[in-house]
């Protein structure tokens, strides 16, 4: 099998493609196709679905699955956020939406797939917030030197990437392949709260990172091999499940 060059962009699905298609169609008609934000609305609406939203007059419209992980991690989130770490930040749905509190002084997202950096600094831009950065960088890079990016952070945010961290995927080749390292890398950034919401057992992964555990049997990414590493740092607080039910959803504090 051919693997993807390095920085290509990951074509959506067809069904998505012709979303687009019928939306565009619909956009001309209404003769809303010349908003400002047109292109750039077209990328946050396009691959992955499930981080999908809109910049409507300078608004964010959220879209299907990442308005209802919203609903379900943000009533974790402390009264006040000084400063923000978004881990695999995608195209910065949270991120922005953190960077909207009046008190919020930074907040910094992450990402090593480059259109994802690339569609969140043109979002950010369109959305007037200067108190946000995002980078090219992996956790490891943040962890090393906390300072040069802001950190340490009062929240760091880990949503439907941790798996990636551990593992490694098709559009970021770079793993760190065990629990301790990536929980003494999130400690080191994190100064008070850390929110989770991953899959912590391999048949609840993707199919693309069930591949790559499969030909190793004794590997720990299980859930006990998590909380083990994650209660060295962090007190654990467990709220739940999303709403597919494979993503256990928790709080962790800072000791």
């Amino acid at each position: 099998m051919q693997s993807r060059p390095e920085g290509a962009l990951v074509r959506p699905h067809l069904k998505t493609r012709l979303r687009y298609q019928w939306r565009q169609w619909i956009d001309r008609l209404r003769g809303s196709d010349r908003h400002p934000n047109k292109i750039l609305n077209d990328d946050l609406l396009g691959y992955p679905t499930n981080h999908t939203y809109q910049i409507r007059n300078g608004q964010i419209i959220a879209q299907g699955k990442v308005s209802r992980r919203w609903r379900m991690v943000s009533p974790l989130y402390p009264l006040h956020i000084h400063s923000f770490l978004d881990v695999g930040c995608c195209k910065g749905y949270f991120l922005f939406r953190i960077a909207q509190r009046p008190e919020c002084e930074r907040a910094v997202g992450i990402d090593l797939f480059p259109h994802f950096i690339d569609v969140s600094q043109r979002a950010a831009k369109a959305l007037a917030l200067n108190n946000v950065q995002i980078q090219n960088a992996s956790i490891e890079d943040v962890a090393a030197n906390p300072s040069a990016y802001g950190g340490p952070f009062d929240l760091v945010q880990v949503i439907s990437t941790y798996h990636y961290i551990y593992w490694g995927s098709k559009r970021a080749n770079k793993s760190m392949g065990d629990h301790d390292s990536i929980m003494t890398a999130l400690a080191r950034v994190c100064s008070r709260y850390l929110v989770f919401m991953n899959p912590l057992e391999i048949p609840d992964c993707p199919l693309e990172i069930q591949k790559l555990a499969n030909p190793i049997p004794d590997h720990d990414y299980t859930r006990d091999g998590f909380l083990s590493a994650a209660q060295k740092h962090f007190d654990v607080f467990e709220v739940g499940l999303d709403d597919s039910g494979k993503r256990p959803i928790m709080l962790l504090v800072r000791r």
